[in-house]
């Protein structure tokens, strides 16, 4: 980012010796013909310059903000399909116990039946 900075500002440097270039060789300028020195008119020039290598850090500042926005909208999709995957699969691990805690209850369900009878059998006479 630095580097495109540095050439922003060099080609903005370039644009305003070209302009005082252009001054000098005599073809003026339009604002000369106002009561604008050359000075003035070069200083105008300088400030133009360093105005528009300004508005274009501020630009390439901003297309660098915008690009960590989008990573970080990116990131967040992507924890929040994350998230709705392990929703998924704690559910899915709550219905696999729910079917285990159903199966031990009917075994031990069975088991006491089982036992119950044998005592009943057990217990009643001429078995």
């Amino acid at each position: 980012m630095a580097a495109d900075m540095d050439a922003a500002l060099h080609h903005e440097q370039v644009v305003a010796c070209r302009e005082s270039a252009r001054l000098l060789e005599g073809e003026g300028h339009p604002l000369l013909g106002e009561g604008l020195t050359r000075e003035d008119l070069f200083g105008r020039l300088r400030l133009q310059a360093m105005g528009r290598a300004h508005l274009n850090e501020i630009q390439l500042e901003v297309e660098s903000l915008e690009s960590d926005i989008e990573r970080c909208e990116a990131a967040a999709r992507e924890q929040r399909d994350m998230s709705r995957l392990a929703i998924r699969r704690r559910d899915k691990l709550m219905q696999v116990v729910a079917r285990i805690h159903r199966r031990k209850r009917r075994r031990d369900e069975a088991i006491d039946e089982m036992l119950s009878e044998e005592e009943y059998t057990c217990q009643t006479p001429g078995y």
